[in-house]
Formats: structure tokens, C-alpha cells, sequence
């Protein structure tokens, strides 16, 4: 049995901590001879959500990671490990990133970083900060983990040795839920965002994008802010309460609910990875809209010969009008989108599929 130590966050916020539920959960669930996981993360302080401060993150940084080392060496000397397996989200992070693989490399144990964002190819074109981090990185890594094709290509073409294609999972408990919550008839001109509600997810566009839309009913669900609620209410114009809702925070049942009843989901975010709320909205066979980032067009790429979402450019609120429209006055079209959406999740993202692949990867 391979000995795995599992270090990626857990919490109820952000992406990268839901697909570390997801991991452990399922993990516990199948019980698999063949691999023990042995989960570690340290988070002394709550990282600042959407901070535009340089400095705020750096400080918040180093506040997380000097323990988060401190506890790793502890952890790597009270036990063998075959292999480190490490989640990363690229800035400031991969100078824990550095200290964790010296650490590991030190102990001979396998290490993997597994890159939990969709700017790598970015990064690796600029002479940046954030990229001569990643170089001290590199000779330490033994396996390169990427959510999306276009990361996993400019690993390869950057000649970080072995690159491993892993997209991410539908939850097993999402998948029951969509399932147990029964078929609900889409909402002619409801408009779904769900995420949290930031500038760089492109809710400025959204709003602008729908003002001019005739009988729309936008609904943005997740973590608001008062000052984003009232910026968002001023785009949106004098008659906002008439078609544009900001009920904040909801239960993931009531999302499932909002995407399986809505006429459009929309993501317009200006950066992804490999967002779970894609993979739970095809999986609700919601027509999508989202922007091209990370890897949004391979997961909405063409499935049985057949159009899964539309993707369009980011930052531009005209160009989503227009893709919002076209689903709103053609339903019949929309239907098969969502439902070839829907064929595609279970297909390719099945969590049984996904565990596979990663422990293929550890048993190397």
C-alpha cells in the first residue's frame, strides 16, 4: 500500500478546498487497498477573499505558511511517505511551494504539485516574481498535475518532465442531490450566477450585460459584500429590484435548485482553473454561458458532435449580451446544449474515473 501524504486546504471556501472534500471524502468511502491518505494543511489566519493589496497577501502569506512548514517537518519525521502530494494556487504560494518540496526531497518521498489555477501558461511566458519562484520549484517536483489542457501543454513545452492531464471531479453528494431533487421546468429569462461576487468574476459585465435584456431575471448567489451589492445595484439602474436579485450566500441545495431551474447559467469570471460550479451546472443540463479562461473550453467543448455551453471572451459585457440572447430566444436549442452538457459530466468527470487517474498517478 502506497503511504500518500495529502497537503491541499480544506474549508468551505474556494475551489480548491471543495475538491479536497471531495478527495477525502471519496477516499473514505471506497476504502481502496491500494493507497492511505494521510491529510495535512495548517491555516493559522483566514486568507483575505479577493484582496486587490499586494501587501495584504504577502502578510497573510507568510502568516499561513511559516506554520504550515514548521507542521510539515513534524509530520515528515513522525512518518514514511511514499509520495507528497501538494495542491497550489501560483503566486506567493509556490514560496511555500519551495520550502514544502525541499522538505520532501530531503526525505526522499515522490513529490507532485498540482496546479489549481489557468494562468501557468502566463506565468511562464513573463519574467516575473511569481515565475522564478516556479523555476526554484521545478527540479524539486517529480510529477506535474494540471486541470486543463492548455496548463498541461505549456508544462510540457516549458520541460517540467512529467505532466499529468487531471481534470476535476463531479461530487459524488452534488451528483445525489441533482439526482434526489427531481425535475423542475426552466424559468423562461432567468439568468443564474453563482460564485463568489467579485470584479475579476466579471459580475460588472453581467449586470451591464443584462440591463438591456427585455425579461430577464438575473440572480447573482454567493458571498456578497454591502459595497459590492450597491455597485452592482447602480450599474443595473433605477428599476434594479425589478429584475436583478443578490440574495448573498445560499445552501448548495438551493443552488442545484437555481441551476435546474434557470434558462442560462453564466460565468463570466476574467480567470479559472477548472470551476466545480461548471461542472455542477452541466451536470443540472443548465444551458451555459461562460467566458474563454482556464479550462471553461474544453469542458464546454462539443460532446457527441454537439455543442455542451458558449463560451465567449471575458471583460466584454456586449459580446455576453449577445450569448445570453441567443440562449434565452432559442429553448429548444438550449435544451439539447444542456442535456449533451449533462452527458459529457458523467462520461468524463465522474469522481470513479477522476480517483482512477490520481491514483495512477501515486502508484507510478
Amino acid at each position: 500500500m502506497k503511504e500518500i501524504l495529502f497537503c491541499s486546504p480544506l474549508g468551505s471556501v474556494g475551489g480548491i478546498c471543495r475538491w479536497t472534500d471531495n478527495i477525502l471524502a471519496y477516499a473514505k468511502e471506497v476504502h481502496d487497498k491500494d493507497v492511505h491518505l494521510s491529510w495535512y494543511y495548517s491555516a493559522v489566519h483566514p486568507m483575505t477573499l479577493g484582496s486587490r493589496s499586494t501587501l495584504r497577501r504577502i502578510f497573510n502569506g507568510v502568516r499561513n505558511y511559516l506554520p504550515f512548514i514548521f507542521g510539515l517537518r513534524r509530520v515528515l519525521k513522525a512518518k514514511r511517505f511514499d509520495v507528497a502530494h501538494f495542491s497550489t494556487s501560483g503566486g506567493f504560494a509556490f514560496a511555500r511551494d519551495y520550502l514544502s518540496l525541499r522538505l520532501c526531497r530531503k526525505a526522499g518521498i515522490r513529490t507532485a504539485l498540482h496546479f489549481h489555477f489557468g494562468r501557468m501558461s502566463e506565468v511562464l511566458k513573463s519574467s516575473s516574481m511569481e515565475r522564478r519562484m516556479f523555476d526554484l520549484c521545478v527540479p524539486l517536483i517529480d510529477d506535474f498535475i494540471a486541470m486543463d489542457r492548455t496548463t498541461f501543454d505549456a508544462l510540457s513545452d516549458y520541460g517540467c518532465g512529467t505532466v499529468h492531464y487531471l481534470p476535476n471531479p463531479l461530487s459524488p453528494s452534488v451528483e445525489q442531490m441533482i439526482e434526489s431533487s427531481g425535475v423542475q421546468e426552466r424559468e423562461p429569462g432567468l439568468v443564474i450566477y453563482a460564485g463568489h461576487v467579485l470584479v475579476t468574476k466579471g459580475v460588472f459585465e453581467l449586470v451591464e450585460a443584462c440591463r438591456d435584456i427585455h425579461g430577464v431575471r438575473l440572480v447573482i448567489m454567493g458571498q456578497c459584500t454591502d459595497e459590492m451589492r450597491h455597485e452592482l445595484q447602480a450599474r443595473a439602474g433605477i428599476d434594479s429590484q425589478s429584475w436583478l436579485e443578490i440574495p448573498g450566500n445560499g445552501s448548495m441545495e438551493e443552488v442545484i435548485a437555481a441551476m435546474k431551474r434557470c434558462a442560462v447559467f453564466v460565468l463570466p469570471s476574467y480567470s479559472e482553473g477548472f470551476p466545480n460550479v461548471i461542472i455542477e451546472a452541466m451536470a443540472c443540463a443548465a444551458p451555459i454561458v461562460a467566458t474563454s479562461v482556464g479550462a471553461i473550453p474544453q469542458m464546454l467543448s462539443p460532446f457527441n458532435g454537439k455543442d455542451c455551453g458558449i463560451v465567449v471572451a471575458h471583460k466584454d459585457s456586449t459580446v455576453l449580451k449577445r450569448a445570453i440572447e441567443r440562449v434565452l430566444n432559442n429553448p429548444e436549442a438550449a435544451e439539447i446544449m444542456g442535456r449533451e452538457a449533462c452527458s459529457k459530466v458523467h462520461c468524463e468527470y465522474s469522481m470513479h474515473k477522476v480517483w482512477a487517474n490520481l491514483k495512477d498517478i501515486w502508484m507510478q
